[in-house]
């Protein structure tokens, strides 16, 4: 018993070790980043660096050749069929390479990429349209497209849509994607950050009077 205890033991110490050299890994990756360091990797850093897959194939985009012309963005078109009915919606890409101030600054990855995990709650919601249908709908960090939220907007029957994220350039380019879309009446678009909602909750738990308004501001 004190053998199998033991190596149980050993197993939980390697694991652990395995954890903190990998976190170790990928600080350093981002300080090279920050840097500009043209020092190369080793193959344990590529390793993790890789970003394994791109999406899921559910929603498909599609690069609209005839959309504005900006060249820190590009326009796609977003489809999927569902039970042979197509949704589409047009989606802004930002094509931009951020500093390091910028990367430091409030959390900045809404606008590397839109996320497979965004692709899957919309087609799920878009599967399940009953889930939005006559509700209020509030997204909260849906980034750079907001993905979910629009296209729950444009097929999905809410009595309303409020699209938010923390970081301002994200939510600059989601009004770009709601005008686009012939949504603008419909959808309000703001900056949420967790830290001032935070604080404005506790406050409200202390029995302290504060307005909403501030929880979510253009």
């Amino acid at each position: 018993m004190a053998s199998k205890k033991l190596g149980l033991k050993k197993t939980e110490d390697t694991d652990e070790i395995k954890k903190t050299t990998m976190a170790q890994r990928r600080w350093r990756l981002l300080a090279r980043a920050l840097t500009h360091s043209s020092e190369q990797l080793n193959p344990a850093e590529e390793e993790i660096s890789v970003r394994r897959f791109t999406s899921f194939g559910l929603v498909n985009p599609t690069l609209l050749e005839n959309a504005p012309v900006d060249p820190e963005s590009s326009w796609y078109e977003y489809s999927c069929v569902i039970e042979n009915e197509l949704f589409i919606a047009q989606v802004r890409r930002i094509n931009k390479t951020f500093t390091a101030n910028e990367l430091i600054g409030f959390n900045n990855t809404g606008n590397v990429c839109v996320w497979p995990s965004e692709e899957c709650l919309a087609y799920y919601l878009l599967n399940n349209q009953n889930i939005c249908r006559d509700k209020i709908v509030l997204e909260l960090g849906g980034g750079m497209s907001c993905l979910a939220g629009v296209f729950v907007a444009k097929y999905c029957g809410p009595a309303g849509v409020t699209l938010t994220d923390g970081n301002v350039t994200s939510v600059d380019n989601v009004r770009c994607i709601v005008a686009r879309n012939n949504m603008e009446d419909f959808v309000k678009c703001g900056v949420v950050q967790w830290a001032r909602a935070a604080a404005l909750l506790r406050q409200s738990a202390n029995g302290n009077r504060v307005q909403v308004h501030p929880y979510i501001h253009p």
